[in-house]
């Protein structure tokens, strides 16, 4: 198979999108098969954008939205944030997104990026934000007046140590791909993010997370404990793997 037929292959599978009228468990699995097809046969980017262009797919960078509420039924116009939003940072720098809070009051969270990116980082901030619930609804069975702050903060931490290990691995990953042209390219997706970014937020600058005081270290160790039992899988995909949390 030529180049140019895997080029537009994957311009077909990176346009199976929900937005698309793919279900979920379709458009990952096409991210997934997306991206192993670039990383083996090293097509460019811009192979993949000619092919795009000529079937009409878009995919262009643009921003979806993840519920970030601890409620989801609550009406406040600035209910109480999720723990969860503690490891947007490191689902966003794994997938070569971008993140945007404040504006919704912590509402949601934004992930900016190209379209099988963000689809990808949304549904793995809520896989992690349904597993940090359903880990608490387990641990406060046992536990009288269980503490869900220090629970979920203890989750959160080891969920967010866990991604950045494997943001780690990914950067080992391309750094051992040099030869090829695929470290390139991941820069030049991961420049192209940030110059949308800063066009479309040009006031926001970097911040740093408040530091919590902890005072149920049981509880907080229990929750990290259950963010060892989220099961952590990655889907290959060479020095382009897309790292998945099921």
């Amino acid at each position: 198979m030529s180049k140019k037929k895997i080029a537009d292959k994957i311009a077909k599978l990176r346009a199976m999108t929900q937005a698309n009228g793919a279900s979920e468990a379709e458009a990952l699995s096409a991210a997934r098969r997306a991206a192993e097809l670039a990383a083996q046969f090293e097509v460019e980017e811009a192979a993949i954008a000619d092919a795009a262009k000529a079937r009409g797919f878009s995919f262009d960078i643009g921003t979806r939205s993840a519920d970030a509420r601890a409620n989801r039924s609550t009406r406040s116009r600035k209910p109480q944030a999720h723990y969860a939003i503690y490891c947007s940072t490191a689902i966003a720098d794994l997938f070569s997104c971008k993140i945007v809070m404040g504006h919704t009051h912590g509402r949601s969270v934004d992930f900016m990026g190209h379209a099988p990116d963000v689809e990808v980082a949304t549904y793995v901030f809520d896989v992690v934000r349904e597993a940090m619930d359903r880990e608490f609804h387990e641990y406060k069975r046992g536990h009288y007046r269980a503490d869900k702050r220090a629970f979920q903060l203890g989750m959160s931490t080891r969920i967010n140590q866990r991604l950045r290990e494997m943001l780690r691995e990914r950067r080992n990953n391309l750094a051992i791909a040099g030869k090829t042209n695929l470290p390139a390219l991941i820069e030049q997706k991961e420049k192209a993010v940030a110059a949308a970014y800063k066009k479309a937020y040009p006031r926001v600058g970097s911040y740093g997370s408040r530091r919590s005081t902890v005072r149920n270290g049981d509880a907080y160790a229990a929750g990290r404990a259950a963010g060892d039992r989220v099961h952590l899988g990655t889907a290959a995909g060479g020095a382009r793997r897309s790292t998945l949390l099921s």
